[in-house]
């Protein structure tokens, strides 16, 4: 009777260390996520190239409408970037804090290519995310001029690899713009 008491009182002692452990997890977990909930863009209003250029340490994003955007890289010859996020995306934040503000990520897209930050879920954002057939968070998008599609990668990524793509992005507006001059002449 006496171990028996003994082997009942330690699975209630158990049991009750459990419960009490997942309520500590719980609770911190829901602070994280609490905590996190804060979302910032990069970048600042009505920028000029100079602007764009002279931030090594973040990718800077343009705070215009599409249109703008488009009408900007159409008279520079530049793709566009779009990085559809929404407030809630924790893959978002992490491309924020840990891919844009990457030295040569930002020194590539600041030189080449015209950026935007598109909140699928405000604003303008809910036209443009249906336009573009976005259905997960983070949708990085890469567009021609004219707002022709170049390519597009859903999910986190790395720094060297988002340039990579921006590269292959430059490439193909830099050999459009090479084959247009040959038949011009």
């Amino acid at each position: 009777m006496h171990q028996y008491l003994l082997r009942t009182r330690y699975r209630t002692t158990i049991k009750i260390v459990m419960k009490n452990t997942s309520i500590f997890i719980f609770s911190l977990l829901s602070i994280l996520v609490i905590t996190s909930c804060g979302y910032s863009t990069m970048g600042g209003g009505g920028a000029n190239r100079k602007d764009r250029t002279s931030s090594p340490s973040a990718i800077f994003f343009e705070k215009a409408k599409f249109d703008k955007v488009l009408s900007m890289a159409e008279a520079e010859q530049k793709p566009v970037f779009l990085d559809f996020y929404t407030d809630w995306c924790g893959p978002c934040r992490w491309l924020d804090r840990d891919v844009f503000r990457t030295e040569n990520a930002a020194t590539y897209f600041n030189k080449n290519i015209i950026n935007l930050k598109v909140n699928a879920e405000k604003g303008e954002g809910i036209e443009l995310a249906q336009k573009f057939n976005i259905k997960a968070y983070p949708t990085l998008i890469f567009l021609k001029p004219d707002g022709t599609e170049l390519s597009r990668h859903v999910g986190m990524t790395t720094s060297n690899r988002l340039v990579n793509m921006g590269k292959k992005s430059v490439k193909v507006i830099t050999q459009e713009n090479e084959a247009k001059n040959k038949g011009k002449k």
